[in-house]
């Protein structure tokens, strides 16, 4: 993935002492040794877990977050934010009520439990990405749910960054129930550009997956992007569509390309983001195979829209809100051959406008038409009048 604005791919290795950072070179074609970050707290946790990559605060730049635990159960646990220079604990309250809850501790062999993993995803849509972990009541493995940490504002100790999470304990709490939920995953089900959340359950290999459809209470925007490689199977390259008609194929996602965005909020504020679609693959992060940036309710323009991967780039400009991308690679190398398909989703705002609209055109027609009954009544009885006169010639 690209960790700094110099549109290359790099690396982000763990290792026992801590993460490495290789930074492409092109001059030797390969990657160069750059830095080593530490842990945080230097090793004092005891379970450090899988690295998370997000635009936490909306500044344009890939945040590292890392969920860790500071005993072998897991019981004190914390997420970390590396902003390049230090870590910073975003200091999340893991108590419901008077119970203590924390991440599930990394248990060996066992499906989707391997390791401590947050998955990022914006689910409300404001623009901010939230994370979907698994949380055990005081260490117990057996008593395990999938929460929603959401993305808010920081307004208590934050120095260094201005955005924290806070836990919605009562969110999934339908889908979790008496459900031995031990995973969960975002996926845009009705493909309309809100994140829903999947949810795997059971033990003893004998797993279910059941879905939590997300309706939010206000209408909001989004911009949904799908970079594919362009490559076409020469056997299947042509495959018929629901309405029959045949459709050209396009190629696979590609882990690692950047994208990126910048629109003006409804205040006339700048706001910019961005994301690395299919960064991971390894421990079931379960990245989604496209980039959805949440745009709140901003009904404006995206006025740029980027996408970077293997020192090439190409911008497009005033993207309709709601719309679904799909970025086309021809020519992974010749930036000028990408092609994009555009896909419109129509939100309730729009209908209603269309609706007021049709309203307002049926008001003005009925109008002329009462107005113009009107005036043929005025018509009549004024030739009545003049048939009624008498003509005296002398």
């Amino acid at each position: 993935m690209n960790l700094f604005s110099d549109v290359a791919p790099d690396l982000y290795l763990t290792t026992t002492k801590g993460y490495e950072v290789w930074l492409s070179d092109s001059e030797v074609s390969g990657f160069i040794f750059n830095q080593t970050i530490s842990f945080p707290d230097n090793l004092k946790v005891k379970n450090v877990g899988q690295t998370a990559f997000m635009d936490l605060q909306l500044k344009g730049r890939m945040d590292h977050i890392v969920p860790v635990c500071f005993d072998t159960k897991c019981i004190s646990s914390a997420i970390y934010f590396y902003d390049s220079t230090r870590w910073y604990d975003l200091d999340i309250n893991f108590y419901n009520g008077n119970s203590i809850w924390g991440f599930v501790p990394p248990m060996l062999n066992v499906p989707y439990l391997e390791t401590i993993t947050v998955r990022p995803g914006d689910f409300n849509m404001d623009g901010y990405p939230d994370l979907l972990c698994t949380l055990c009541l005081g260490g117990n493995s057996k008593k395990t749910k999938v929460i929603l940490m959401e993305n808010v504002a920081c307004t208590t100790d934050c120095e260094g960054f201005d955005r924290t999470f806070v836990v919605r304990w009562d969110l999934l709490q339908a889908m979790n129930g008496n459900n031995n939920n031990i995973m969960g995953a975002f996926y845009d089900f009705f493909q309309n550009g809100i994140l829903d959340v999947l949810l795997f359950s059971g033990d003893n290999e004998e797993y279910s997956m059941s879905a939590f459809k997300n309706s939010l209470d206000y209408d909001a925007n989004f911009l949904k992007v799908m970079v594919v490689s362009g490559l076409t199977n020469s056997q299947y390259e042509m495959l018929p569509n629901r309405l029959g008609k045949k459709s050209r194929t396009f190629g696979a996602n590609l882990p690692g390309p950047k994208v990126s965005y910048v629109t003006t909020t409804q205040d006339g504020y700048p706001r910019q983001g961005i994301a690395t679609q299919l960064p991971q693959s390894a421990y079931y992060s379960l990245y989604l195979p496209y980039t959805i940036f949440g745009l709140g309710r901003t009904p404006n323009f995206v006025d740029e829209l980027t996408v970077s991967i293997l020192n090439e780039t190409r911008s497009w400009t005033q993207i309709i809100p709601n719309s679904q991308m799909v970025v086309i690679l021809n020519s992974i190398n010749d930036s000028s051959r990408w092609n994009v398909k555009l896909f419109l989703t129509p939100s309730r705002l729009i209908f209603r406008s269309a609706a007021a609209l049709a309203g307002t055109c049926l008001l003005i027609l009925v109008t002329i038409g009462v107005l113009h009954y009107k005036e043929l009544q005025e018509d009549r009885i004024e030739k009545r009048k003049e048939a009624h006169k008498f003509n005296f010639v002398m």
